[in-house]
This record gives C-alpha cells, structure tokens and sequence, in this order.
C-alpha cells in the first residue's frame, strides 16, 4: 500500500530540521513524529498536522478545471510545493514557539491559524490559475 501519510510527515519532519538548524537551533528527531529542541520541548507531527485536506483542495480544484494535462500537472506540482514549504515554516515555527513560550493572537491554535494562512495561500494560487487560465 502507498503509505503517503508517513512520507509526507518524514518530508516535514526533515525539512524542519534542515530549516532550523540553519538557522542556529539545536534541533533533533525524538521519534518518526517528534521534533525536538535540544535541552527543551518538541513538536509532535500527527495525522491532523500533515495539510493532507489542503493539497488534495489544491489537487481537486486543478482537476476540476480546464486546461491541458501538462499544465495541471505543473500547477498542482507548484501548489503542492508552496503548501509543503508553509507547512514547513509552520512546523518550525511551532518548535521555536512552544520553547521560547510564544502564544497566537486571538487564542487561535496552530492548526487554525495553519488552515488559515493555508487557505490564503490557496486563495491567491486559485486567483492566478484563473488569471493564466483566461489567457
């Protein structure tokens, strides 16, 4: 079977990594779910936190529209792309965030305002395939 979810979380997992030890974190991989701050506290990547429900939106709205097959393919491979690297930020982010004790405004947690940012983004990418499209 096509375990895409696994996958999809060992791409953020690592990217995280990547991205915040660049940057001077001293990060690690607790376990295939956690990432973690040396000497701190981690962040551990469920099912609920892989943007699965985003990018198949991005997929299925592609799908739905007009347009050749190779053009489909390089938009739902570029969408995909940018909804991954939000995902990423958001990811490193939280793990910078819940060790420095940062709070969200308006209470929000991680997943709503990463639905909403996510949401924006998707917005705009719609509005541009339109935009092309119309051409």
């Amino acid at each position: 079977y096509l375990n895409y979810i696994a996958a999809l979380r060992w791409i953020l997992l690592h990217s995280a990594k990547l991205l915040l030890s660049s940057i001077g974190c001293n990060v690690y991989l607790k376990d295939i779910y956690t990432i973690r701050q040396v000497d701190g506290v981690g962040v551990h990547v469920g099912y609920d936190c892989i943007g699965y429900g985003v990018m198949f939106f991005w997929i299925a709205f592609i799908i739905a529209n007009a347009g050749n097959s190779i053009t489909k393919l390089k938009w739902i491979a570029g969408g995909l792309l940018i909804i991954e690297c939000i995902n990423i930020l958001r990811i490193s982010l939280m793990v910078i965030a819940v060790n420095k004790k940062w709070t969200l405004p308006f209470q929000l947690d991680n997943h709503t305002m990463y639905n909403i940012v996510a949401y924006f983004v998707v917005f705009s990418m719609i509005y541009f395939f339109d935009k092309v499209n119309k051409t």
